[in-house]
């Protein structure tokens, strides 16, 4: 027997989390368990080629309330699967855990079973963090985590019981790998030469959260202005780090933040600040249109190499079996490296912007270039071994909340993939 389920978390323009969703939704319709996934979208027409999947329009207040037709749903108590973004820390507001916790009690309010789905956790800095955290392990029916420190976050202060949660992987590693089709051709439509190499460039604000009670778009002027001296010594030793490296003068800015809706991000504003200081003969081009995952992984497969400073830009670089140079501002982008065994390509956030950052940062970059081959084997080898685990984790928490005997685990790709708009 097999029963449908509820992805419930929605997505409006982080690409990281639309991959973390898009994982999710490959996961559970790929399970022998999962009937029909019924999934929280504000892109219902990305789902159009899914007969499996029953898109559902989002519930007010950024989907922390509920509507009627979430309510309709909820009646037949199907599980919940919430995934995508990390909803368990304080430095971004106090607030958000709380907020987090009444739309966990609406969600099951009909009986519904709940499970946090691959997320990220911490971190939880404040006693009242700590205390809400521990009113929301409660509410958990399962969790499955991406990365250690998660695991203890919400194992020892969160005191959510061993048998309720897995240690896994990001949700963007359940992701078939991609053709390099699309992305050659759109690398090619931007004026790149297909001959010659292409690295991918990520950046982002790393020190703007806090943890007071407003949320950090509301702080986001302010948080302009703290550590601004680092924000432009990373972009200058980045780019002097771009311009060390002979022959790859073709470069693909890539924000994990659309410039719209969430026009508080500003991913784009400081790769177009990178690119003032690259030299005029090089090629360069922005990702600003609106992509499906599937698309988005395809343009990364076509590059040889990604830098990153969201870990995102580097997950996808690695389901797109491409190396990636990581500069780690947080726990969560050493862990995932450690994982992956490329810890040698991870650069200190404090090293990047320290005078003679642009060495470390090339020294990688030069590596993961000369290497390519090598690494992009032991990258494609090490996610499929990632995902074939994290499916079956996703079994094993399926027949929790369903109350299903074992089944087959399959790593049979995932119907109609290409179609997936995020």
């Amino acid at each position: 027997m097999t029963r449908d389920v509820f992805l419930a978390r929605f997505v409006r323009a982080n690409r990281g989390d639309f991959a973390n969703q898009a994982g999710l939704l490959a996961g559970l319709r790929r399970s022998p368990q999962v009937a029909r996934v019924f999934i929280s979208t504000f892109y219902p027409s990305h789902f159009e080629t899914f007969s499996d999947v029953i898109p559902v329009t989002p519930a007010p207040m950024r989907g922390y309330l509920t509507n009627e037709e979430e309510t309709n749903i909820l009646r037949s108590s199907l599980p919940v699967f919430w995934g995508g973004g990390v909803d368990l820390q304080d430095t971004g507001s106090k607030i958000k855990m709380p907020i987090f916790w009444i739309r966990i009690w609406l969600l099951k309010r009909f009986g519904s079973k709940f499970v946090m789905a691959f997320q990220g956790a911490g971190p939880v800095r404040t006693r009242f963090g700590r205390w809400i955290l521990r009113l929301l392990c409660k509410l958990f029916d399962h969790a499955i985590v991406r990365e250690p420190t998660a695991y203890r976050l919400l194992t020892e202060t969160g005191k959510l019981r061993s048998e309720s949660i897995n240690q896994s992987v990001d949700s963007a590693l359940l992701l078939d790998p991609p053709d390099k089709d699309f992305g050659r051709q759109y690398l090619k439509e931007k004026g790149f030469d297909l001959s010659r190499p292409v690295v991918g460039v990520n950046l982002r604000r790393w020190f703007h959260q806090r943890g007071g009670w407003l949320p950090t778009e509301f702080n986001h002027k302010q948080g302009q202005s703290e550590g601004e001296v680092k924000m432009e010594s990373l972009l200058y030793e980045l780019s002097e780090a771009l311009k060390s490296v002979n022959g790859h003068e073709q470069v693909l800015l890539i924000p994990m933040y659309r410039r719209y809706p969430e026009m508080w991000e500003d991913d784009i504003i400081l790769l177009e600040k990178l690119q003032n200081l690259l030299p005029s003969h090089f090629q360069i081009a922005a990702v600003e249109e609106d992509l499906s995952a599937t698309e988005l992984l395809s343009i990364f497969a076509s590059m040889q190499v990604v830098v990153g400073v969201r870990l995102h830009s580097t997950i996808m670089a690695h389901v797109a079996g491409v190396p990636a140079v990581h500069i780690a501002y947080e726990h969560k982008g050493v862990e995932h490296f450690e994982m992956m065994g490329h810890s040698e390509l991870v650069v200190p956030i404090d090293s990047a912007c320290m005078q003679g950052g642009a060495k470390a940062i090339a020294l990688c970059l030069s590596k993961a270039i000369t290497q390519h081959e090598l690494l992009s084997q032991e990258i494609s080898e090490k996610c499929a071994a990632l995902r074939l685990e994290a499916q079956e984790i996703l079994e094993n928490s399926l027949r929790k909340v369903l109350g299903t005997a074992g089944t087959e685990i399959t790593n049979a790709p995932t119907q109609e993939s290409d179609g997936l708009h995020t």
